[in-house]
Formats: structure tokens, sequence, C-alpha cells
């Protein structure tokens, strides 16, 4: 096997070798640790190669235990130049190991003067080859320093006897090292760059243009006039007012107009801020105050209404209101449709961050389409987040609202009413919302007369009241989700609209720390609802779960973990609390809660199939209130309570139970599993003969008792049967 050794050292012979001189070389080896390799017995190959392959291979002898010499004789015709030299231990035991590990040992073969057939030989130790090198080294750098020097030189005699020249040689050198062949290629390369940056701009206003620059990063220094500017020199032509990097102060309103287009290079880096003390709203379209209110009749394109702002674009910007040092003041006002809001941050407004309005949407040509489309953060705003009041039928892509009412609590657009967070009040359609953070009203508040909404996701959660769905309203929402409701009044989710409600993915979620409102409650019909109530599994989760007050619906939900507060007893669901409640389909499955089901049951004709799990032995309660009304309701509900199964479609057998074979009344007593003392016209009975048996005649079989656990029937023969030991069962069936 092989080893690399680790370093030679010589320990005799001269530095140069002439051909001839019989001089031996001797030399050491060294293990990685340092230590002297032992050699006796061993056998030592020497190789000496160029670049070309080996030119010499000779054994050398071991003079005594640790070293090996040789000599180069007269005969050893090696060739001149550079040469490695290697040596190979072989070891008594077999092992081979080489010598030097790392590298090679080095050696320079220089001809002698005598014949240039034969040649003589020099050994150079490493050492001194690597000063030899540093040498050579040096005086390389020494030249082109000299020659640096000499260029430098030139070039300051050319500028101070004829700058022309000269100046044209740097000119072909460019800002990045590169150098042209000639001045003119240069320059075309320059032009070729200014073009392709100009056919990029061609297209925007700069606000730059209109502003100091020197002035324009000055503290304090109003941009409004300069925005302004910009604003009307893109108008004509329809071109892209082109924002300032960094915070813009503004003393007044930024106001634009149909068909402006404001692009900032992103939410973070361009800001448009209301200055201290301005008190006004920070953008606004233009003629706000006077369509404010109104409807436009007729189309947009035509001359009445060739004033009112459609199809301008705002992005990527922030809209500051500076709310610690302004009383009032909203963030983005618009009155108009056919635009396109994407990527902009409305902040720190003192009013409402972001309100918009349409007054009817009839459409008259093309030009009237409604794509409008919105995607926008608000947050931190003295009143609401955002007001949506127009255009119908529009696509809010996205919205992000959080930290509404952090100056006023009440609302000035809504009498009574405290600031909630988002409120719609006309038709949209809502990819992703998400309303969070509000210590006074509900998270969403969609209201209006004929507001109707589909939506992908909406997210309310940290507010007093999650979702409030007010009359008027009609809605598809795909998935909802509510959770963290501070309030003990206002419901995770209200619906107080008859006009068709449904959502298909429900998911409502309590926790410790929550308010004790109900988490779902349905006021009005035609709802189609289906998903997860859930508390919270390790307990203080406080307040109803659902409650249905209402009549012409569906509900199919999962409900968990709802407990009393001590003094208040409080249910996973609620139904029949109204005289209206009727021809309702609930489904539900209830887990966990202290008390699971309370029905006081004044209306009539609505179905249930519930499953119930709870154990009495935790103080749980199953069912609480008054039976269904009987033959106008359908009831499937089955209770497991801690493995008591109660059903209230029930049938059984009471086997064996009646003796033929006597005249004497027979009473039965036995437990019926029903969820709740039944009415004994629910009960029906039936006698059940397997035999063939004909010699006997019944009297009567009735039911002539029925309480929370057991029926008591009685039965008389008319005629017994003649055959003694015979039996028959009574089937017993309470619906």
């Amino acid at each position: 096997m092989y080893r690399a050794g680790n370093s030679v050292e010589q320990v005799f012979g001269g530095t140069v070798i002439k051909q001839g001189d019989r001089t031996p070389l001797g030399f050491n080896f060294r293990t990685e640790n340092g230590e002297l390799v032992y050699l006796t017995g061993s056998t030592v190959q020497v190789k000496v190669a160029s670049d070309k392959g080996v030119v010499l291979e000779k054994e050398a002898a071991i003079s005594d235990e640790y070293t090996a010499q040789f000599a180069i004789g007269s005969q050893d015709i090696t060739g001149a130049g550079d040469m490695r030299i290697e040596f190979i231990v072989t070891y008594p035991g077999g092992t081979i190991e080489k010598f030097p590990s790392d590298d090679w040992q080095r050696i320079r073969i220089t001809p002698t003067l005598e014949d240039v057939e034969k040649y003589g030989v020099g050994y150079i130790t490493f050492e001194k080859l690597t000063d030899e090198f540093q040498n050579q080294f040096d005086e390389f750098t020494g030249g082109v320093d000299q020659q640096i020097d000499y260029q430098k030189q030139r070039v300051d005699n050319l500028i101070k006897s004829t700058p022309q020249p000269s100046e044209i040689v740097d000119a072909r050198l460019d800002e990045n090292g590169n150098l042209f062949s000639n001045l003119k290629n240069h320059l075309d390369n320059k032009g070729n760059k200014i073009n392709i940056l100009l056919n990029k701009l061609d297209g925007f206003v700069s606000v730059l243009e209109y502003q100091n620059k020197k002035v324009a990063i000055a503290t304090g220094y109003d941009w409004e006039p300069a925005i302004r500017a910009a604003i009307e020199a893109a108008r004509p032509n329809r071109k892209t007012v082109l924002l300032n990097v960094g915070e813009m102060l503004v003393n007044n309103t930024v106001i634009f107009y149909r068909y402006t287009k404001i692009q900032g290079w992103g939410r973070d880096v361009s800001t448009i801020k209301l200055a201290n003390g301005a008190n006004c709203d920070v953008m606004k379209s233009y003629m706000f105050d006077t369509y404010k209110g109104t409807n436009i009749v007729g189309s947009t394109e035509s001359a009445t209404n060739i004033n009112v702002p459609i199809a301008f674009e705002l992005r990527d910007f922030a809209i500051d209101g500076n709310m610690d040092n302004n009383t009032t003041g909203g963030g983005l006002v618009i009155y108009g449709k056919h635009y396109v809001i994407d990527n902009v941050i409305v902040k720190r407004a003192a009013d409402v961050g972001f309100y918009t309005e349409y007054g009817t949407n009839d459409i008259y040509e093309a030009e009237d389409t409604p794509e409008t489309q919105i995607n926008i953060e608000i947050h931190e705003t003295g009143r609401e987040n955002m007001i949506f009041n127009g255009p119908s039928d529009i696509s809010l892509k996205r919205a992000y609202c959080g930290w509404a009412g952090k100056k006023y609590s009440d609302s000035k657009y809504f009498t009574g009413r405290k600031v909630d967070s988002v409120v719609i009040m006309k038709g949209c359609e809502i990819g992703e919302m998400h309303a969070f953070e509000n210590q006074y009203g509900y998270a969403f508040r969609f209201t209006g007369s004929t507001t109707r909404i589909h939506a992908d996701l909406l997210i309310g959660e940290s507010a007093h009241g999650c979702f409030n769905i007010e009359q008027g309203v009609s809605g598809n929402i795909s998935k909802l989700r509510a959770h963290s409701n501070r309030s003990d009044v206002n419901p995770y989710v209200l619906i107080d609209s008859d006009l068709g409600v449904t959502i298909p993915g429900l998911d409502l979620r309590k926790y410790a720390n929550d308010g004790k409102a109900t988490m779902l409650q349905i006021n009005k019909e035609n709802y189609d609802i289906e998903g997860f109530v859930l508390g919270n599994a390790s307990g203080g989760s406080k307040g109803n779960g659902v409650v249905v007050n209402t009549h012409h619906g569906k509900l199919n939900v999962d409900i968990r973990y709802l407990h009393n507060d001590g003094t208040t007893q409080y249910y996973g669901l609620i139904t029949n609390q109204t005289g209206v409640f009727k021809r309702n389909h609930i489904t539900a499955r209830i887990q966990g809660c202290d008390n699971a089901w309370y029905n006081p049951n004044k209306g009539v004709g609505s179905i249930y199939n519930i499953v119930m799990n709870f154990n009495s032995a935790n103080g749980n309660t199953g069912f609480t209130g008054q039976p269904k009304n009987a033959h106008l309701e359908t009831w499937n509900v089955h209770s497991d309570n801690n493995g008591e199964y109660r059903s209230t479609d029930y049938t059984r057998l009471v086997a064996n139970s009646i003796n033929l074979a006597t005249t004497n009344e027979q009473t039965l007593t036995f437990a019926h599993y029903y969820l709740y003392a039944p009415t004994l016209d629910q009960i029906q009975t039936q006698l059940v003969d397997t035999t063939a048996l004909t010699d006997y005649e019944v009297a009567y079989i009735k039911v002539v008792s029925a309480g929370a656990t057991n029926v008591t029937v009685k039965v008389k023969l008319k005629a017994a049967s003649a055959t003694n030991g015979q039996w028959a069962s009574l089937r017993v069936g309470i619906r």
C-alpha cells in the first residue's frame, strides 16, 4: 500500500554539482509529526522528472539508520531545465511511502561549458529557488512601475503642450473602464443609451421637473404645487405622473382628474404626506364635493359629464394623513368609476382612510363599463378605515384594513353608530378582504338597499363584532373567518337580511379571552350556512354558539366547547325562540358544550338532524326546552351522554313481555331511551307474536304514562290462549 510522506531535508552535499563531480547528496525524511523516518532495511528509489516525464531513476544507498544518499554521475543524462525530485521508500514490511507529500523537491539542470552534448548538474535547495523567483518578480514589477510612471509623465506632457489630443485620448475611455477605438464610437454608445432611457420615460411626467431640486429635499417644503403642475402637464396626452422618491409634504389637497395616472416608486418608497395643521384631505378626485351624493344621468362621455372622474390610476405609493398633527382630513377620497388603485397604502388619516362613491351605475356606452379594480391597504385611521359607496359591481381585489377609530370612537357619517372598520354600501366583487383591530365597532358592516356581495375570502377579527349583514344585502361568501371578538353584545356574525345570505365556508373561533357575545346569530330567513363554530377546547370560551330566530333557512354546523360564565347559561345551539320559526332545515353536531341545545319551540314545521355529545357527570346538559310539535316537525336527534344513548327516532321491541295464557291485566314498565319525556300521542304500540297461535283475543293495549326515562303500558286479553307458556312481544315506537 502507498502512504504519502511529509517532508524531505538535505543533510549533506553541495548546492551546485558539476558534471563528473561524484559528491554524494544525503537526505533525511520526516513524518507529519516532525520525527525522523527510520530507514534500516528499507530501499529508497529516487526519481528526477522534467515537464516531459521522468529523466533519471536510480536507487539510493542507506548510509545510516536515517539517511539516504545518491550522486548524479557523468553518465547520468538528464537534460537541462527545472526538475522535480521524489523519493519512494519501501519498508521491510512492504509498505511504500512517498516523500515529500505535498509537492516535489526541486533542482535545476544547466548545461556545462565543455560539451553541449553533455551536461553538468546543479542542485539548488527549495529555499534558494524561492529566493531566485522572488528576485525575478521584483525585477519584473520594477520594470512595469517604470513604464507606468513613464506613461503618466507622457500624458501630463501632452496635456500641458497640446490639450486637445489628450482630451480626445481620455474621452475614448468611459466611466466603466471601457476603451473605445475612437471618440465617435464612444459618443454613439452614449447616444444609444440616452435614447433608450428617453423611450422608457416618454410616457412619464416627473414631479421633479416642476420642483426646485435643491429645495425639494428641505424639511417642510410644499410639494403640492409641483404635483399639481405635473398632473396638469400630463393631462393632454394622458401621460403618467412620476412621483419622487421619499416623503413629499403637501399643505393642500392633491386633486386628480379623469384619466390621471399617478405612479410612485413603491408604497414604501414614495409617500405623499399631509403637512402639520393642513387639516384637509390628502388626495381627492376632481369636483368631489359637487358630485358627492348625486346620480350621473347619461353617459360619462357626454358633454355634460365630461368632468366626471373616470379611468384614473393610482399605483405604488403611500398616502399619509399625519393624524397626530391634524384634527381632520381623509386619506383618499373618490367620486368616480372605471379606475384602478393598485399597491397603495393609506395610513394615519384623521378622518376616513379611503372613501369611494358613485351614484347609479347605468351603462350607456362601452366607455361606461365599470371595470374598477382596487388593491389597497389602510392602517391607523381616525374614523373608519374604509367606506365603500360605489360604484356598484366593481372588483375589490384586495383590501387589508386595520386599527380604525384611533382618534374618534363615534362615526361622523352614520348617526348613532360607533366607528366600524369597513362599511360596504354598494354591491361589489371581493377577492380578499381582511379587517382587524377596532375598539368600538364591527370589523365589517354590509348595508344598503340593494347591496349584492360576492366574496372569495373575508376575515374579521379583534373588533367589537366581526360581521354585521344588514337588511337589503344579499351575499355569497365562499370563506368567512371571524375570531377574537371583544364584545359581549355584538355577535361574531349577525345576519339581519332576508334577501339571501350563503356562506359555504364558515369558520368562527372563540378564544379564552374573547367576549361573551353569540358567535352566529341569524335573525332573517333565506340563509344557507355551513361550517365550524368553535370555542376553546381547553375552556374559557363563554357565550352562545349559534342562535337561529327565523325561518326558511338551511344550517349545517359543527359546534364545540361553549361554556357558562357561572351566572348565565349559554348553549351550543338555540332554536325556535320566535313564533315565525318554521321550515328550517338544521343539521348540527354539538360537542363539549356546557349546554348543548336549547329549544323553546314557539314555531312549527322545522326539520332537525342533530347529534349531541355531553357528560352529565361534569354538569353538562344535552337537551333543554320543549319537545317537537307533533306531526308538524321532523326530528332526528341523537344524544350520547357519556355512553348513554338517546334518540328521537326510536323503536324498540320489549321481547316476551306479554303472557298469552292469562286474561289478567298486565302492566309493563320499561326505559324508552327517548331524548325527553314523550307525550302519550307520540307513542305507538304493537303486539308481536311469532307463534302460530290463534286461540287468544286482545281486549286492549294502552299507554298509561310516560316519564323522563320510562313508559308504562297496560295489556289485557279478552280470551287467553289454551296453551300454557306462550308469550308475545311488545313493539313500541316513539315519533
